[in-house]
């Protein structure tokens, strides 16, 4: 008996897709459809009974799952309309889902307008039923009607895809985008909330809250109290707190914020919920949003730090009563109670101050002192406290100030902290004065600034480290440190005091920091006041305008990054500027000529993510400019007058436009940090340039620098940069770039070199990836090492400055790597943590060979990944013994793509050195058998202790995990295991192996057709128990052969902590809920347990790398790459879109053209004149010949006026063109491609009348393939063969002459297109490549002729198309 599993909660559809059908289809193409949206996990699809009696209705059964489906999926295929059924489900589904964009048709094997117009076999069908006459004339109406209507619906035609699989594949990935708004994906809140947990205050208001969560009749709260009193700490713990106890399921949050960005709040929520907007408008966007929160269930949606009313329908948030309806809230968080009123919140919640005594017991435990009651500086402090007015962050604040300070300084602090307090105790505490006192007692002046700088920046912004670094630099702070590296640990180290004093927190983004809105607020009425800081910051406030300037404020920084600005004043005036941040307004095109005269005291410029294109004259004016950011200034045309900037340190230009970089660089003697990263349209680097930056620190050249060396095109004698320039710069301690070639490496360098961190490339390419947790180029200082080549090929010098250092080492395609062990050896790799070997290396067929190389000491002894990715010709992973000691710390091993890998991935040999592996992920490994070799283990011995996660993917000849018998105890540190895709696994585990899986918590089995049971069969089995004391999440899918999780039916089950079940598709499984003996309410088919499913990670995307790919990246990054994902993905539908209609529109015009191309053709070959008379009547009557008729070598000149044709065309080859007739091409459609036709006269030299070429498509513009006419020559008339005649050998009486025919240029070579192996692993580098090129070519001659020649003839004839 199948296990049934009631649904979680409640859904408004009890299926997401109903699927109709003609019975051709369903063995085929609906089978196949039906099996992949299941195979998602989350997809419900209805399909119904295979057979129906003949003359049978359909089933109310049927009419009721219509009205219970989300969509429809109609496959209309040629034979759809000859069932009445078909077409009686067809009009169920179009009055049921009319207008609601929930049918969705697949024209299989069908041309549309059949189906709008019943035409073709649709036609045949409606005349079987009209002489049957079953039915009535209203029943025939409703049939078109729905035919029709179904037809004019956007969907998918069989004709557009290379094939079925593609084509179920773009149905599955739209489905899941559209069906897929529950559940959204939870907001991964890292809670590190202020501790004020224990306080009755926040009890109460705790409490509370919680209390309206659960009440069903209500669906808005509204939380509000003062600014520092902890709201937003609150209802985050609250959240969490709601989510275990299970009042909500997910919870989705977004800051609204003093100056609300609708377009992003609504990115950051639908981010959290899966969406990815299609629409550009807010209106369409609200749309969407509210489509998909009305699609789930449970969930809390969360408005933090609302300042104003909301119009919540314009952002996409359904009315209170609609989220009543599904069972979701809304919370607010306000300052202002009124808000709560004005938003109409039916549960309003005041988080008050904290007590006198609670406010005490926060202050002492934050200062971190102890307080005697006899002593005055307890007197003081609960005097400090006090006036503190209970808010807890003015408190954390206070306390951490003082901390141990003296009680003078105490004193002083209580006098301060009194006088910045309202006069009326009615009118609440100000955390302003506490923050400002923070302030005053930091200890360093680098840290008032540090502190000063991050306000520069929009509210709620994830600060970059790194930039504030940049920028303390530029203002000439930091001045005790003789380096950049050293002022980058000055920078990190300050600001971690300053987070630890609570006036900065911690970054939702790596290396990022933020600032409470308070504690930005205090700091910006700081700038604003205090001599030599004041400053005008409004950044991120939507301005469209400059703002007006005090002449008198004698600002010394402006930041208005982040705006709308679009012009610039003409003159700044402002004499003392030294700080000007105007990044990020995409406005700005031009800066005025006159804009810095008056500023030429300015020490940092940022003018990054801006439409420059042009420096001013009065840039020559900044002689004090010490740091400038010109990042992605993507219009810029020239910068060469910054060659007067002698006093410039920094100098940022990421993705610099130009092809060269400016040569005036060489007057910046005093930079120190050159970043021109992401910059690959740079070819040219001018020699001489680099050598002359002799204080420059840091380089960061990743980019397109492979002419190193080379002579500039166009230059005469100058050559690009050579590695020798930088290698002798002797401040350089952190080098990042991309070098082509080993070769390009001097052998020997003079001086010693001291690069303390670095990530270098040697390679013809970027990998496009790094496998490891951090992404390649990253911000990171850590000392990475990428090559093509082996390590014997790098000199000496380069081995002790950087392999020996290298903590990160990546192989990418590297032809000679045979034994890593010797490049080990080679490089000194002691210290290496990461490895990684990327791409096919045809020599390696053992990583480790220990017979061949024999180490005499531990190898790897510090590494702790290493990833294998596509090491095709790899057969295993170590032969030999390793020494003692190898691979000890190694953590993590991924292997992936290694198809010739057999045996047991790891065997026994291997299996003792890496006994502290923790993670292990194993993926589309097809020839593995199985992943753990047992032979010479002993069955009571300890390994593996320390293996906490395990994947397995995709491994479809793996037989058993382990090949014979496992250690016992090997799994007893398991946590999480994912078996995916293994299609000859039977079982996981042994009965002794289960008994030992005292920690697995999450265990996911799917897509395993051979599985038979979870633990397999044992007599030790029998009547036992078998427990499972931590598992919590259990997922078993798509397993056709299971039927039972344990070896037999009298072993009892016990998983005590299980809280999430998931089954699906597993038809025999006859374990019921109850067998399971949780002690918990648990879940059952809750989604949310399929994180370690490989459905749940690969789904919705675009390749098998895309999320590894993602994850690497940092989150910044990864969240710009999702979007530029989106905007790929939208213009990808609408190009689809265009070449559908360009091909039908084109396809209408070119039966329009035919009549045209017809008159051309007679007036061309003489059948008609050109007043229309025929030529035998124009010959009766003025006696023209025939060779005086048409247009004489009309196609031949035709051709030859195209520069490309003509360098095709020899003067042989024009002799026979002479009796070309005409060109044509045509469209085809399956395959899909075109085919162009060449008619010739009779002749002397061809015997074919026609000549064709033909073009098979993969995409537009992009070939297949191409297949000529082979042309029958007359006798000694070949065009493409020359024949030689070569003297008879002496000696030879009466001998003929010896001949032999060679190829030879030929426009006639069009007809025998250059054709590619299909493997083409065997065949020659340089000679694929020369193929590649000639198919390029050729494909460009048939474009040529399609496009320009046969549209336009008579332009290229008379010249006119030049």
């Amino acid at each position: 008996m199948a296990l049934s599993i009631p649904s979680a909660s409640a859904r408004q559809w009890k299926y997401d897709v109903f699927l109709s059908f003609r019975g051709e289809t369903r063995h085929g193409f609906v089978s196949h459809l039906y099996d992949e949206l299941e195979s998602t996990g989350r997809i419900n699809t209805f399909m119904d009974e295979e057979k129906m009696e003949v003359g049978k209705a359909i089933s109310p059964n049927l009419l009721m799952a219509i009205e219970e489906s989300r969509l429809a999926i109609v496959v209309l295929s040629p034979n759809y309309a000859s069932s009445p059924w078909c077409l009686d489900e067809l009009t169920k589904i179009h009055q049921s889902m009319e207008g609601r964009d929930r049918i969705l048709p697949v024209f299989y094997h069908v041309d549309p307008s059949h189906v709008r117009h019943q035409l073709g076999s649709y036609a045949e069908a409606f005349t079987n039923h009209e002489e049957k006459s079953r039915q009535s004339n209203e029943k025939f109406d409703q049939w078109r009607l729905a035919l029709k209507n179904v037809a004019d619906l956007s969907g998918w035609d069989t004709k557009n895809f290379r094939s079925e699989r593609e084509l179920v594949k773009r149905i599955v990935k739209f489905v899941c985008n559209k069906v897929l708004q529950v559940p959204p994906r939870p907001i991964p809140f890292e809670f590190k909330a202020q501790p004020t947990d224990d306080f009755e205050s926040t009890r109460r208001a705790r409490d509370n809250l919680i209390k309206a969560l659960k009440d069903n009749h209500i669906s808005a709260i509204g939380v509000y109290g003062r600014g520092g009193v902890g709201k937003t700490s609150l209802v985050k713990h609250v959240s969490a707190q709601a989510r275990e106890l299970g009042l909500v399921n997910y919870v989705i949050w977004a800051v609204v914020g003093l100056i609300p960005e609708w377009r992003n709040i609504q990115g950051t929520l639908a981010d959290q919920l899966s969406l990815k907007f299609e629409e550009e408008t807010e209106i369409g966007r609200a749309a969407r949003l509210k489509e998909r929160i009305m699609g789930g269930n449970n969930i809390l949606i969360v408005l933090d730090d609302v300042w104003e009313g909301i119009d919540l329908s314009s952002l996409g948030i359904p009315s209170y009563d609609e989220l009543q309806r599904r069972n979701s809230k809304l919370i607010l968080t306000s300052r202002r109670m009124h808000i709560c009123y004005s938003m109409e919140c039916q549960a309003r919640i005041h988080l008050d101050i904290l007590s006198e005594e609670d406010s005490w017991n926060l202050f002492v435990e934050q200062s971190g002192k102890s307080f005697h009651k006899s002593t005055e500086l307890y007197d003081v402090a609960r005097m400090v406290a006090r006036e503190c007015s209970g808010l807890p962050l003015s408190l954390i604040i206070v306390a951490r100030a003082l901390g141990d300070t003296e009680i003078e300084d105490w004193k002083e602090a209580a006098r301060r902290v009194r006088a910045s307090q309202p006069a009326s105790p009615e009118d609440g505490g100000d955390p302003c004065g506490c923050i400002k006192l923070s302030y005053d007692y930091l200890r360093s002046d680098d840290a008032k600034s540090f502190f000063l700088l991050c306000c520069l920046f929009p509210e709620d912004y994830d600060i970059p480290i790194e930039d504030l670094l940049k920028y303390a630099i530029g203002k000439g702070l930091l001045q005790d440190v003789k380096t950049i590296q050293e002022a980058r640990a000055t920078a990190n180290s300050v600001i971690k005091s300053l987070g630890t004093s609570g006036l900065l927190l911690d970054g939702t983004k790596e290396g990022c920091v933020r600032m409470h809105d308070v504690v930005r607020d205090v700091a910006v009425l700081i700038l604003l006041s205090e001599d030599g800081h004041r400053s005008m910051v409004k950044s991120g406030c939507a301005l469209r305008h400059w703002p007006r300037i005090s002449l008198q404020r004698g600002y010394s920084a402006i930041s208005l990054m982040m705006n709308d600005i679009d012009r610039l004043p003409e003159d700044l005036v402002c004499s003392e500027l030294q700080i000007l941040l105007l990044q990020k307004n995409a406005g700005i095109y031009e800066i005025p000529e006159t804009f810095f005269q008056s500023s030429n005291a300015l020490r940092v410029l940022d003018i990054s993510f801006t439409n420059i294109s042009l420096l001013p004259r009065s840039f020559n004016i900044l002689i004090n400019l010490q740091a400038l950011f010109l990042d992605y200034c993507n219009k810029l045309i020239d910068i060469s007058i910054f060659r007067n900037l002698k006093k410039l340190e920094i100098l940022s230009m990421r993705g610099f436009p130009l092809q060269e970089l400016p040569k005036e660089i060489e007057y910046l003697t005093n930079l120190r940090m050159l970043d021109v990263s992401g910059s690959y349209t740079i070819g040219i680097f001018p020699y001489n340039v680099m050598s002359r930056l002799c204080k420059l620190e840091e380089l960061y050249m990743q980019c397109n620098s492979g002419g190193w060396g080379s002579k500039i095109h166009g230059g005469g004698e100058e050559t690009n940069v050579g590695p020798e320039e930088f290698i002798g710069l002797t401040h350089l301690n952190i080098v990042k770039l991309h070098i082509s070639d080993a070769e390009c490496l001097p052998k020997t360098v003079i001086h010693s070199l001291s690069w303390v961190n670095f990530d270098i490339c040697i390679s013809t390419e970027l990998p496009s990836r790094d496998y490891s947790s951090t992404p390649y180029f990253s911000d990171d200082h850590s000392r990475t090492l990428t090559l093509s080549t082996t390590i014997k090929s790098l000199p000496d010098w380069f081995i002790n400055t950087v392999t020996k250092k290298a903590g990160k080492l990546q192989y990418l395609k590297c032809k000679g790597l045979e034994n890593i062990l010797v490049e080990y050896e080679r490089g000194r790799l002691h210290g290496l943590k990461y490895l990684a070997v990327i791409g096919p290396h045809k020599n390696m067929e053992v990583l480790m060979d220990t017979i061949t190389w024999v180490p005499n000491k531990p190898v790897f002894e510090n590494l702790e990944e290493l990833h294998l990715l596509g090491v095709s010709c790899l057969k295993a992973l170590c032969l030999g013994e390793l020494p003692p000691g190898s691979l000890f710390k190694l953590k993590s091993l991924k292997l992936e793509y290694c198809h010739d890998l057999v045996s047991a991935m790891l065997p026994s040999n291997l299996l003792k050195s890496i006994q502290n592996l923790e993670k292990l992920h194993c993926e589309d490994m097809n020839g593995m058998e199985y992943v753990f070799g047992s032979e010479g283990l002993e069955p009571e011995g300890i390994i593996l202790t320390k293996l906490r996660e395990m994947i397995l993917w995709d491994l479809e000849k793996l037989i058993s995990i382990w090949n014979g018998p496992a250690p016992n105890a090997v799994f007893r540190n398991l946590k999480s295991m994912a078996v995916s895709g293994c299609k000859k696994l039977k079982s996981l585990f042994t009965y002794d192996v289960a008994e030992c899986l005292f920690h697995l918590k999450d265990l996911s089995v799917t897509r395993c057709p051979s599985l038979d049971r979870v633990i397999e069969p044992s007599k030790e089995a029998v009547n036992k128990k078998i427990g499972f004391p931590e598992l919590k999440i259990l997922a078993l899918s798509y397993l056709p052969h299971l039927t039972r999780f344990c070896s037999t039916e009298s072993a009892t089950i016990e998983c005590p902590s299980l809280e999430h079940l998931h089954v699906q598709d597993c038809p025999h499984f006859t374990t019921s809920i109850s067998d399971f003996h949780s002690w918990k309410q648990f879940q059952v088919n809750d989604l949310r347990h399929l994180r370690m499913s490989k459905d749940m990670v690969n789904i919705d995307l675009a390749g098998q790398h895309t999320m590894d790919i993602l994850e690497s990246l940092p989150q910044n990054i990864r969240k710009r790459v999702e979007v530029i994902r989106e905007i790929q993905r939208q213009h990808d539908e609408l190009q689809t879109k265009f070449f559908k209609e360009r091909a039908a529109l084109e396809a209408k015009y070119q039966k329009l053209y035919q009549p045209l191309f017809g008159k051309r053709y007679m007036i061309v070959n003489g059948v008609v004149e050109a007043d229309g008379v025929t030529t035998e009547a124009a010959a009766n009557q003025e006696d023209k010949s025939a060779k005086d008729r048409g247009v004489c070598d009309f196609w031949l000149n035709a051709l030859k006026n195209n520069d490309m044709l003509a360098n095709q065309i020899t003067e042989r080859d024009e002799r026979a063109l002479k009796y070309l007739k005409d060109i044509k091409w045509f469209r085809l459609h399956n395959p899909k491609g075109f085919k162009l036709e060449f008619y010739f006269d009779t002749n002397p030299f061809l015997k074919n009348s026609i000549l064709t070429k033909t073009y098979h498509m993969i995409a537009e513009d992009e070939p297949q393939k191409a297949v000529g006419t082979e042309i029958e020559w007359y006798p000694a008339k070949c065009l493409t063969k020359r024949i030689l005649k070569e003297k008879s050998k002496k000696g030879l009486k009466n001998s003929k002459p010896l001949t032999r025919t060679e190829s030879c240029e030929s426009f006639f070579n069009f007809f025998s297109p250059p054709q590619l192996p299909e493997d083409d692993a065997d065949v020659d580098e340089d000679v694929a490549a020369e193929l590649k090129n000639l198919k390029k070519q050729d494909y460009v001659i048939g474009s040529i002729v399609r496009y320009k020649i046969i549209p336009h003839a008579v332009s290229w004839f008379t010249g006119e198309a030049f």
